[in-house]
């Protein structure tokens, strides 16, 4: 999936790929913690909301006060800029594989970014 890169990142359009890779960061704990709240369950079911919950075809059940874990973000993004630099990570913006944190980007309002995590396999 390819991420839409906002014009509001420092120094656009020749930005940092360290500064895509933090509002990347800020992205995905942003939609984490939407995903959370769309989906916290309720406690209790009285029968009319058990019939609306069938109805809709999904019931949950469990507890919404249990907090969401703790996330520091500034180790998701030291995780998520060593991922990158140990080549984990590959990031391509419009196309082109970008290498380094510090490399400039010359990126345009329809810039896009994606990233491709390599993942070592193993079999005999």
């Amino acid at each position: 999936m390819d991420l839409l890169i906002p014009q509001t990142l420092p120094d656009w359009p020749a930005s940092k790929a360290e500064d895509l890779i933090r509002y990347s960061v800020d992205a995905e704990l942003s939609a984490y913690h939407q995903r959370h709240r769309a989906t916290a369950p309720p406690l209790w079911l009285d029968l009319p909301s058990l019939r609306k919950a069938l109805d809709r075809g999904k019931v949950y059940f469990g507890n919404p006060d249990v907090p969401l874990p703790e996330i520091d973000e500034a180790f998701a993004w030291r995780a998520a800029s060593e991922a990158f630099q140990d080549g984990i990570v590959l990031m391509f913006v419009d196309g082109k594989r970008i290498g380094l944190l510090h490399e400039i980007l010359t990126l345009t309002p329809v810039s896009t970014v994606r990233y491709i995590k390599l993942s070592a396999l193993s079999g005999t």
